[in-house]
């Protein structure tokens, strides 16, 4: 595949969310979900931010029950929904006909009465679906601690299924962002194939805004859809290959959490009497890149969402193995000297070797090559004269770009980090 060629095609879509590809619709709609403080829990911090004017109840709907993959955080103390959706995709995958979504409560702590308000939530929106409990997953976001109320979710569903559209993604992605600017992207492209030449595919997704406070569900929630027909196998392997590291690398989810997973949905409708696109094909290539190009713009979207912020893409490339990419990578992206170096527009050539040295990892000294911007700080271990005039010019930027070449090995990994410059 002609990448560059490829690329050019492709048509990002105004407006474009989870909602813009073939057989999905979407809604969002404000139900006023009572979100009291649980006693003794962690909410009563963030509990009255969620502003009750916007959209707190949203869907997703397939056309029909579709294929589905699901990557479930590794917490071993999820969320209510994140227990009732493994219930219902015991292997991490089958056929899903809903997501419903709720803001205001993340209904984690909220022991079985939270379990329950899950698992009846399912089961009302597959009576009015006509479909199986099992093709229905949850998903909430919001303050830990603070029980979810089940009566403005069953009156309302009715309300927000009957108002589901293919222009509704952005309402049902403002749930998820609680009320403020939706973070949701879609890619459409026409195939380069010569079998599927006749065809345009899109790619759709929207997330959860990551919480900020000690009451809040601190990781990302998302959804990508696509209408490509795909098999199974192709299906798992655009999440664990695509979707899962990119988000799983953002810096500032620092652990598993409560409630974070990424669902990716296929409605194949784009091309109903199609053979499926199979792992391996020129077709699945373009599919898996354009995956890849929707979650990095969620990625993006996640970390610029202050206007004085930027992203810092921490690439670590030449390990011995991919398990020791990402210990170097954690290293480097969560140290405190590198974050205060990139914020002051420096080198971050002392913070990054110290927290190399902190890793655990077998390294050898004079291997290491690290970049910054594009500027050479350290080659064969030793520092390198730079130029800080025309370095801190560089970090005009919007993404700031930090190489580490470790020299051992082929295996390699990207993360990234919301810096604030000064």
């Amino acid at each position: 595949m002609n990448i560059d060629r490829f690329d050019n095609s492709l048509r990002p879509l105004e407006g474009g969310g989870a909602a813009s590809p073939k057989g999905f619709t979407a809604a969002g709609i404000h139900v006023g979900i009572a979100s009291q403080a649980h006693p003794g829990g962690l909410a009563a911090h963030g509990a009255a931010a969620h502003d009750t004017s916007q959209p707190d109840l949203a869907i997703l709907l397939a056309a029909e029950p579709v294929e589905t993959v699901a990557l479930f955080t590794k917490s071993t103390l999820p969320a209510a929904p994140i227990q009732i959706n493994k219930v219902h995709l015991p292997q991490g995958s089958g056929r899903v006909r809903a997501l419903v979504m709720n803001a205001g409560s993340a209904n984690a702590a909220t022991g079985e009465a939270g379990v329950q308000v899950a698992h009846d939530t399912c089961e009302i929106t597959a009576q009015i679906l006509g479909c199986e409990t099992e093709q229905v997953l949850v998903a909430s976001t919001g303050s830990l601690g603070v029980p979810l109320a089940l009566d403005p979710i069953e009156t309302r569903l009715p309300d927000v299924i009957d108002a589901a559209s293919s222009d509704g993604g952005s309402a049902a992605a403002r749930v998820l962002s609680r009320g403020l600017r939706p973070l949701e992207c879609a890619i459409s492209y026409p195939s380069g194939v010569l079998a599927w030449a006749e065809y345009t595919f899109t790619v759709g997704g929207m997330c959860a805004r990551p919480g900020t406070g000690i009451a809040d569900d601190t990781s990302l929630i998302t959804c990508i859809t696509l209408d490509a027909p795909v098999s199974h196998q192709a299906l798992n392997t655009l999440a664990a290959t695509c979707a899962s590291p990119l988000f799983h690398h953002i810096a500032l989810v620092s652990a598993p959490s409560t409630n974070g997973m990424i669902v990716m949905m296929a409605s194949g409708a784009a091309a109903p009497e199609g053979p499926l696109i199979e792992v391996g094909t020129e077709e699945f290539e373009e599919l898996a890149y354009v995956v890849q190009q929707v979650c990095g713009t969620l990625v993006r979207l996640t970390l610029t969402e202050e206007t004085d912020s930027h992203i810092a893409r921490i690439r670590i490339v030449g390990a011995a193995s991919l398990e020791d990419a990402e210990l170097a990578g954690r290293a480097v992206v969560s140290s405190t000297a590198v974050r205060a170096a990139l914020s002051k527009r420096c080198s971050p050539l002392a913070g990054t070797i110290s927290a190399l040295g902190a890793s655990g990892l077998d390294l050898v000294a004079d291997r290491i090559g690290i970049d910054l911007l594009g500027v050479e700080i350290c080659r064969d271990g030793m520092g390198v004269a730079v130029d800080e005039e025309d370095l801190a010019r560089r970090f005009e930027t919007p993404e700031i770009e930090l190489t580490v070449d470790l020299g051992l090995g082929e295996a390699s990994t990207t993360l990234w980090a919301q810096i604030r410059l000064s």
